[in-house]
């Protein structure tokens, strides 16, 4: 007979990946939207408007089109192995962006426009509910409001955090 005094970690999950969504699905699009309009207005960058709406436009359209690949990937490998990428494409494609966006239209429109948004998709909406259906039966949809109110409360400090490093206009951090 075994034991069934184990501890369950369902409610951890839920503020982690919390945490997860609001960080690996959330933070590149509102970043995005303070600091795009800080781009447009910096005679350094070699874009006009047109130019930055269209990285943010595939932004958009790639976090709708990449969805069943991503959803394939977590059927195959799991969630956990898709928040992990997600940190890593994001992780890196921000360096790269940092380093190459207001120097080529092209760069910004691969990396934030498609990079970034298959990075914060795989991190995204996707994985966050595959980890909590995989973990609750009975209180589903508890869990998962939960998880979404508290990466939402989460959510309220990226423009605080994005403005106080843009600040000065210095985009690129």
């Amino acid at each position: 007979m075994q034991a069934t005094n184990q501890k369950f970690y369902g409610w951890t999950i839920v503020f982690a990946t919390g945490v997860l969504y609001a960080l690996l699905g959330s933070f590149g699009l509102a970043a995005a939207q303070i600091v795009i309009p800080v781009m447009a207005v910096d005679p350094a960058v070699s874009m006009n408007r047109s130019m930055i709406g269209l990285g943010f436009t595939f932004f958009i359209l790639m976090q709708g089109l990449t969805g069943p690949l991503i959803g394939q990937l977590i059927a195959k490998k799991g969630a956990k192995i898709s928040f992990m990428l997600s940190a890593g494409i994001i992780i890196i494609t921000g360096i790269l962006l940092g380093l190459l966006c207001g120097v080529s239209t092209v760069a910004y429109i691969l990396l934030f426009g498609i990079v970034l948004s298959v990075g914060s998709t795989m991190g995204g909406q996707i994985a966050t509910q595959t980890t909590i259906s995989n973990w609750f039966t009975q209180k589903r949809g508890l869990a998962m409001s939960i998880t979404m109110g508290f990466s939402g409360l989460i959510c309220f400090a990226f423009p605080l955090i994005t403005n106080a490093i843009v600040g000065g206009g210095n985009w690129k951090m």
